[in-house]
């Protein structure tokens, strides 16, 4: 970090200078039509689209933060599943979305999370049968655009303020 005499931040400005933007606006729409990408929690007021893994602390934090504005329905909160914390997390990503009730899995998940021992549902063997193989497609495209828009970890939240699409990682 170069930060000057006068504590002016060098490197953020010449990262803003020097460093393409990612084009939010096309993540936001490409994330809008594709609805077998996300679970939908709520529906209703904003919407926000959440990078998520079931093992992630600061995940479970935002799903702990957010409830009471989903349940008023002013918040709707569609959940991008990655499995990136570890093999298990895919498996956990890979068993809420093979559930018959996506959303019960998750909420399940977050519910039971735990210090050290993340959501609590059990993962999926990954066996390679077409089902598994689908969602590990899908998980595999969440990833992809996780890495195309330098979205290092999770949480990752995309929303649009004014129309302009604005990602907060």
């Amino acid at each position: 970090v170069l930060i000057g005499q006068n504590g002016r931040d060098y490197t953020s400005e010449i990262l803003k200078k020097y460093q393409p933007e990612a084009d939010v606006n096309a993540l936001y729409q490409e994330l809008e039509n594709k609805p077998t990408s996300w679970i939908e929690d709520g529906h209703a007021g904003k919407v926000i689209y959440a990078f998520t893994d079931v093992d992630c602390g600061y995940c479970k934090k935002i799903w702990d933060d957010t409830r009471a504005a989903v349940d008023k329905g002013e918040l709707t909160i569609r959940w991008v599943l990655v499995g990136t914390q570890s093999q298990k997390s895919l498996g956990k990503a890979m068993a809420i979305l093979l559930a018959d009730k996506p959303f019960e899995a998750l909420k399940q998940a977050k519910t039971g999370w735990r210090p050290g021992k993340g959501g609590d549902i059990t993962p999926t063997k990954i066996e390679m049968n077409a089902k598994n193989l689908a969602i590990l497609n899908l998980l595999k495209q969440n990833y992809e655009w996780m890495q195309t828009n330098e979205i290092l970890g999770t949480p990752a939240v995309v929303h649009k303020s004014n129309g302009k699409a604005i990602l907060t990682k």
